[in-house]
């Protein structure tokens, strides 16, 4: 088994609760959530893999100009990921928030692409950001983290508070 190397373009990333399974983001294989179920025991289907939707990425990858995390509310998993200029592989710099609608699928389709923000337009200031978490009572709501400052965005709007 290789090694990986815990750089900027692996950075650890906090898994959240859903429906009594444990839930984490990886990027390996074009993006995948790994869904655990700590009360199956040994039982084979204790882990799980959730597809990531990929259709607004051209080859599927990840890399340094990625940043994401994972939500949970309105009784649906959520995933936010921010796509920084620079990517010569990616379609133009986007903050993106999809909501997953058939959970318990076995082909994990479903994901809903709920906003598309177009960073050099609509938040030029923030495309350094990173998504911290999504509001469990009001999911348009990123929290998000450039340098020492804290904000939210309302991914909806595109307004921006702190």
């Amino acid at each position: 088994m290789g090694k990986h190397r815990y750089d900027r373009e692996y950075k650890r990333v906090e898994g959240i609760e859903f429906k009594g399974n444990l839930h984490w983001p990886i990027r390996a294989g074009g993006g995948v959530i790994l869904a655990y179920d700590p009360h199956r025991g040994d039982d084979d289907d204790e882990f799980r893999l959730i597809k990531m939707p990929r259709e607004h990425i051209l080859n599927g990858h990840f890399n340094e100009y990625h940043k994401i995390c994972i939500g949970a509310g309105e009784g649906h998993l959520r995933y936010v990921e921010f796509v920084g200029p620079g990517c010569r592989d990616c379609r133009p710099p986007t903050w993106t928030i999809w909501r997953l609608e058939k959970y318990n699928s076995a082909a994990d389709e479903g994901w809903i692409l709920e906003n598309k923000i177009n960073v050099n337009i609509e938040v030029h200031f923030f495309r350094g950001a990173h998504p911290l978490a999504i509001d469990p009572c009001d999911p348009k709501f990123v929290y998000c983290k450039i340098a020492n400052l804290i904000f939210y965005c309302d991914m909806l709007t595109a307004d921006t508070g702190v």
